[in-house]
């Protein structure tokens, strides 16, 4: 049966009553029993920063989403399942900016610099993000301010940033770590973070995509998703790393990149619904970069997906290197108008009806040392400008490869 937590009731779960906070030792942060605070937000508000706020083994479900705060963990301790009841809200876990100050007046003077016109309003370390064209927001932390010349650490992205400048007050340095999360909506939101890590989360069932949004410096290590929807989401956001994960029979995205920069993904695997289509409505790419730019992918799995096993669109700067896709319903690695995309090592076999490589629009291609075997088609490239084409091999594919309309690609 799982603990309903209500708003102003204290559980202490049978467990013996120890101090509220424990001493740091050797320089760790303090340990709080989120059990001796007549509710878990209370402990979190109340935790000094840095801490580390436990929460109690076994079922617990909460009443409203938990808000974290600057400086603190939140640790299951591994034992910990977290759920909702029902619909009533769909947030386990989020964060929020504490506040965003009214939109700055800028224009851009170069790849990395800006002109803030209301002079100092901005500071080192402060966290900004530029509205692009299209609503999302590219997310960066201030180098440094000379008068009103303001210069960025990442480079700004490479169309679009002629909206608004907004300086976010973030949360920084928290984290969820050693905790199962089990059915509603969205399993967290962390929007507005920086240097926030998330480790070992096991998710279970949920509907919509686990999210991060407009953050900076995020950190996700051995996440399992199981059974859910949706996998991870990442818009708008800087300096993403999703390393040892799992994310298992998705119906949606595995993972879904819009407008992420900066971002790696490295050493997971993604599998689908074979029984799904995308006449089903649920197109269940493994992973799909939107509108990203300097993205990287490495040593991946995908497989089972209802939709296709990767697609780019309107990307610059993205690689894959040692991905495998297999079975795919449409095509396993499909790039189109975009900007230096990058094959290296990869494999595609057994696709249910598409291609391995499709290329279509592209600039600054690169595929080296790729597979393509036991596929209706191994490669089709069309329409592309520059690049490279060397040693990729296609066999015991039903028709031909088809290479047309492609300017300077050295090799092909």
């Amino acid at each position: 049966m799982s603990i309903l937590w209500p708003a102003r009731i204290v559980v202490f779960l049978g467990l013996a009553v120890a101090i509220s906070v424990a001493e740091a030792d050797g320089g760790n942060p303090p340990v709080i029993n989120s059990w001796e605070y007549e509710t878990i937000q209370d402990a979190i508000d109340q935790a000094p920063s840095p801490a580390i706020v436990l929460l109690p083994p076994g079922p617990l479900e909460i009443e409203e989403a938990l808000r974290l705060k600057d400086g603190v963990v939140l640790d299951g301790q591994g034992m910990t399942v977290v759920s909702s009841p029902g619909d009533q809200f769909g947030l386990p876990f989020l964060t929020k900016p504490d506040a965003i100050d009214p939109a700055l007046d800028f224009m851009v003077t170069g790849p990395q610099e800006i002109r803030v016109r209301i002079n100092g309003a901005l500071e080192p370390g402060h966290l900004v993000r530029v509205a692009l064209a299209d609503g999302d927001f590219w997310v960066s932390e201030v180098a440094d301010v000379n008068g009103l010349d303001v210069r960025f650490q990442d480079p700004l992205p490479r169309g679009g940033h002629l909206g608004r400048l907004e300086r976010i007050d973030p949360v920084e340095k928290a984290g969820l770590r050693n905790l199962t999360i089990e059915g509603g909506r969205n399993p967290f939101w962390i929007a507005g973070a920086r240097d926030f890590t998330l480790e070992n989360v096991r998710i279970e069932g949920n509907e919509f995509y686990s999210v991060i949004d407009q953050s900076y410096r995020v950190t996700i290590e051995a996440l399992s998703k199981y059974r859910v929807s949706a996998g991870l989401a990442v818009f708008s956001s800087n300096q993403v790393v999703l390393q040892d994960a799992l994310i298992d029979q998705h119906a949606f995205a595995g993972i879904f990149l819009r407008s992420a920069f900066n971002t790696a993904v490295q050493n997971v695997q993604i599998i689908g619904r074979p029984d799904l289509t995308p006449a089903s409505g649920l197109t269940g790419d493994g992973i799909t970069i939107y509108r990203g730019q300097d993205i990287r992918i490495s040593q991946v799995q995908i497989r089972d997906t209802s939709c296709y096993g990767t697609w780019i669109t309107e990307s610059k700067d993205v690689s894959y290197s040692d991905v495998q896709v297999e079975n795919s319903f449409t095509h396993a690695f499909y790039a189109v108008d975009s900007d230096g995309v990058s094959f290296v090592r990869c494999r595609s076999q057994f696709n249910r009806s598409g291609w391995g490589f499709v290329l279509v629009n592209n600039r600054n291609i690169n595929l080296r040392h790729n597979l393509a075997q036991r596929l209706p088609m191994g490669f089709l490239l069309w329409g592309n400008q520059g690049g490279r084409w060397q040693r990729n091999l296609s066999q015991r594919n039903e028709v031909p490869d088809t290479f047309e309309n492609n300017q300077g690609i050295i090799g092909l």
